[in-house]
């Protein structure tokens, strides 16, 4: 039991520091690249979202028109069919 050495020399503690603070630094870089593919998987959903839904490319107003348009259309043509058919009825039955 000569020489008694120190349990940490100063290089060992310098050594020791700069591994203690490269990790923060690493640990950073790679908290920033997940943040950075988590921004970038959400840019993605919601831009398959977008193509998803179709542009607008008319009015309110002319969509309810035509819909008017197509049931009174409609609602003349079945009044037509049911008058022509009491007179095919008539003819059958009556004459």
């Amino acid at each position: 039991m000569g020489k008694k050495e120190p349990l940490l020399t100063r290089t060992k503690i310098r050594e020791l520091k700069e591994k203690n603070g490269h990790e923060p630094k690493a640990t950073a870089k790679v908290l920033k690249k997940e943040f950075e593919k988590k921004q970038e998987e959400i840019s993605k959903q919601f831009a398959k979202e977008k193509k998803k839904q179709k542009e607008v490319t008319g009015s309110r107003a002319a969509t309810t028109t035509k819909v008017q348009r197509r049931s009174s259309f409609l609602i003349k043509a079945i009044a037509v069919v049911i008058l022509l058919l009491l007179i095919l009825f008539f003819f059958v039955f009556f004459v």
